[in-house]
């Protein structure tokens, strides 16, 4: 997909991949087919609920998107369940079998820690004075905002998001650079996408193995995974190896 200007408003759509991206991309390309074949025909044979009522297979056919008309950047899975709240997803059950929704603790921040070779000590969304759902929010637009090369402040668009005043966001901002100055130069440097190719690549490797290898259910939502508990082993173990 990508993003384009009309009538001075920003509007994302489908757009067809060149030639040149088929051909760089051949490998990536058939690799996400097969297993997305496999994966809509293993869940085709799967009984789907959420409580009583049943969630049709199709609900959970996948889409990879690709951003910008590049491979190199976003390329996660999407489908008709990440709809669905995650309270209510706590619900679901494969088979009769209650499901267990696990995910890549802070997966942004962890993988530029470990790009970078840096020790990532606690957890990166907690700082003093402020709620964690608020420096997370933050965190990440601070990731995805392209704020040119001045790296201009993006306490704006978290004012605007958390419904802060700019003095609020402008000291957020600050709280967030401080704690992690050693990464800072991944902020407002619109990171976002690239580092959601690196981990749309783990979801596509635990996805495989659980249809390809194990043949058993499983739900993407991004960089966590819904499963039976029976399986739930299993799936720790996929994650720590694609990682």
């Amino acid at each position: 997909r990508q993003d384009f200007t009309e009538n001075k408003m920003k509007v994302t759509r489908r757009i067809e991949l060149s030639e040149e991206q088929k051909l760089i991309n051949k490998q990536v390309i058939e690799q996400t087919n097969s297993v997305l074949a496999d994966y809509d025909e293993l869940m085709r044979d799967v009984d789907i609920r959420l409580g009583s009522l049943p969630v049709y297979s199709a609900q959970t056919s996948m889409t990879r998107i690709f951003s910008r008309g590049s491979m190199s950047l976003g390329g996660r899975f999407y489908s008709s369940i990440q709809n669905m709240k995650s309270e209510a997803r706590k619900y679901l059950r494969f088979d009769g079998d209650p499901v267990i929704e696990i995910d890549y603790s802070s997966i942004h921040p962890t993988m530029i820690y470990d790009f970078e070779g840096l020790s990532l000590d606690g957890d990166p969304y907690m700082i003093e004075g402020y709620p964690r759902n608020e420096i997370k929010v933050a965190f990440n637009i601070m990731l995805n905002r392209n704020g040119g090369e001045s790296r201009s402040s993006a306490a704006k668009t978290i004012s605007e998001e958390l419904r802060r005043s700019l003095n609020d966001a402008e000291a957020l901002e600050l709280a967030i650079i401080k704690k992690h100055s050693k990464i800072q130069r991944y902020f407002n440097s619109d990171s976002g996408l690239a580092l959601q190719r690196k981990d749309s690549s783990l979801a596509l490797l635990v996805i495989k193995y659980f249809v390809q290898e194990l043949k058993r259910p499983i739900i993407m939502i991004h960089d966590s995974a819904i499963v039976s508990v029976r399986d739930t082993e299993s799936l720790i173990l996929a994650m720590k190896s694609a990682y």
